[in-house]
């Protein structure tokens, strides 16, 4: 019984492990990225998480705009500078160095009719966990979102299927 007295002080006495702080800046992602650490993968990842991935990505690289159609997306680019396709494949980086599924992570392209009339390309990110899907988006940089809740018109050119690698809807 005294045995299980000390015990119990023990542990009471004992100071409780700090909760784990994720630090989720685009140079931390992009270390995660590069390096491949283990230390990176995340318990858990929430709507919040996803947002400020957005928001790190989206902000940490320097719009770039490229209307070739051979432009390639690069991840994290050394010069910072991209487009809508190189912060898509950033993100994709970063959700696969915290230990998001690669199942759980899709593209989406489509077109976005601007204010002043014209359509033009866009790709985006779209997640889904635990069952509900949310959208990384460069032009929304501050947010994440169902597809439904587009803050724009959407008119979606493809999107990758664990099947087809494209599928024209």
């Amino acid at each position: 019984m005294i045995a299980a007295l000390v015990m119990l002080w023990q542990a009471a006495a004992a100071p409780s492990a700090p909760p784990a702080v994720v630090h989720l800046d685009y140079s931390w992602l992009r270390y995660c990225y590069e390096t491949k650490d283990p230390g990176c993968i995340a318990e858990k990842i929430t709507p919040f998480d996803l947002a400020i991935i957005n928001k790190e990505i989206t902000e940490g690289i320097i719009t770039r705009e490229d209307d070739s159609y051979y432009d390639p997306w690069v991840p994290f680019p050394p010069d910072r500078m991209g487009d809508c396709d190189d912060r898509a494949a950033s993100t994709r980086q970063a959700l696969l160095a915290l230990g998001v599924d690669p199942k759980a992570i899709r593209f989406e392209t489509g077109l976005v009719k601007e204010p002043d009339g014209r359509q033009l390309g866009h790709i985006v990110v779209v997640v889904n966990l635990d069952g509900k899907e949310w959208v990384l988006d460069s032009k929304t940089p501050d947010r994440v979102y169902p597809p439904s809740k587009r803050p724009y018109s959407w008119t979606p050119m493809a999107t990758e299927s664990p099947n087809i690698l494209w599928s024209i809807p």
